[in-house]
């Protein structure tokens, strides 16, 4: 597996888990996001996780990035989750109203699905990550509501909780600890739910047949 990324610290942290898991000769990292700097290869899989929203240029890059993979999973923010929605209500109240992962045109699901069909074949299409709680615009540990609240100046009164922020030292492998169970057990998630997975989404996902160039 090849892991791609801009930031010598990231690439480092990859390593750092793939060693500590003792699979570190099955990565290989590069210190690029721009698909004409990666070696002169092809891959049979390629994962572009939410990098299209912060690409000024997204629609020649994920142009490049098909020309590189036989097939490409793509996966933006979903900007009509009631999260994103919610987020937006709570903007208006904040003296900076700066601009956020589901603003970008990408996360549009006509206008990315109109370039994608230009690379390649859509094959499937998934609701990702969607659980009942709205967090996904906050750090580790806090909530939507909290985010915003400090946003605004109004102090909380509580510390943020670090019981499930994990380092490499300590991340879940696939024996997750007893007590990260049974906080799953109470979260309910509804990727699979015809109705429920467009309003919780954190994210959309697509995966694309590409055709070589």
């Amino acid at each position: 597996m090849t892991v791609a990324l801009d930031s010598a610290r990231a690439l480092d942290l990859v390593n750092e888990a793939y060693a500590a898991a003792g699979a570190r000769d099955a990565v290989e990292t590069l210190e690029a996001v721009d698909p004409a700097r990666l070696a002169p290869r092809r891959w049979d899989v390629g994962i572009c996780f939410n990098v299209l929203p912060l690409r000024e240029d997204w629609r020649d890059y994920l142009r490049a990035l098909a020309a590189r993979v036989d097939r490409l999973i793509v996966v933006v923010t979903h900007a009509y989750s009631y999260g994103a929605q919610l987020r937006r209500a709570l903007r208006w109240f904040e003296r900076t109203r700066s601009r956020e992962l589901f603003d970008h045109e990408a996360t549009r699901s006509q206008i990315l699905e109109s370039e994608l069909s230009l690379v390649g074949t859509v094959t499937a299409r998934a609701w990702l990550d969607c659980p009942w709680w709205p967090d996904l615009f906050v750090p580790p540990g806090e909530s939507l509501l909290s985010g915003s609240l400090s946003r605004l100046n109004i102090p909380l009164g509580r510390a943020r909780n670090p019981r499930f922020d994990y380092g490499v030292e300590d991340l879940p492998g696939a024996e997750l600890s007893l007590p990260l169970r049974r906080a799953l057990r109470r979260h309910p998630n509804f990727e699979d739910h015809p109705l429920l997975g467009s309003v919780f989404a954190h994210h959309r996902a697509y995966r694309l047949d590409c055709a070589p160039q």
